[in-house]
């Protein structure tokens, strides 16, 4: 019956070190998923923050061709007025 227990505690410890190298396999790759994640993140807002230029860009230059069209409204209603 001894012997039993022997085996058995045995058998524990060799799962405990099995289960220790699994735990380390699953942190590693955990880890290089948060970097993936952290990776990903940083593309997206750089992504985004390049689009929102670029609207601005769009919206700044649609704005400044209707002021031209609005001042020339301008001086044409006043021309016609006079």
């Amino acid at each position: 019956m001894l012997l039993a227990l022997e085996r058995r505690v045995i058998n524990l410890e060799e799962s405990m070190g099995d289960m220790r190298d699994t735990i380390k396999v699953v942190e590693g790759h955990t880890d290089k998923l948060d970097s993936m994640k952290e990776k990903l993140r940083e593309f997206v807002l750089e992504s985004l923050y390049s689009n929102v230029e670029a609207m601005q860009r769009m919206f700044y230059s649609t704005m400044d061709k209707l002021k031209v069209r609005d001042d020339a409204l301008d001086s044409t209603v006043m021309a016609l007025n006079e």
